[in-house]
């Protein structure tokens, strides 16, 4: 849990609009599971955390590809 709530403090430090809801979420859900010693809290936690994953991967997967697409577009040689 601690990995996953270091993980997703980096998330959070990143200026990815629009991103902060979902690390926000994982840590909440991680730390009432820790609280409440709730194993299903936990469980949420680690699907808010995947699906964090999940949508960071994406944009950093969009920002490559128009990045790529940019420099191409610029080069007129290639």
């Amino acid at each position: 849990i601690g990995i996953l709530c270091l993980a997703m403090a980096f998330i959070l430090f990143l200026p990815i609009p629009g991103a902060n809801l979902l690390p926000g979420l994982s840590i909440s859900l991680f730390s009432l599971a820790l609280l409440q010693r709730d194993g299903i809290a936990a469980l949420a936690g680690l699907a808010a955390a995947l699906a964090t994953f999940a949508v960071v991967a994406a944009i950093a997967g969009t920002v490559w590809l128009s990045v790529k697409a940019l420099i191409s577009a610029l080069n007129p040689l290639d």
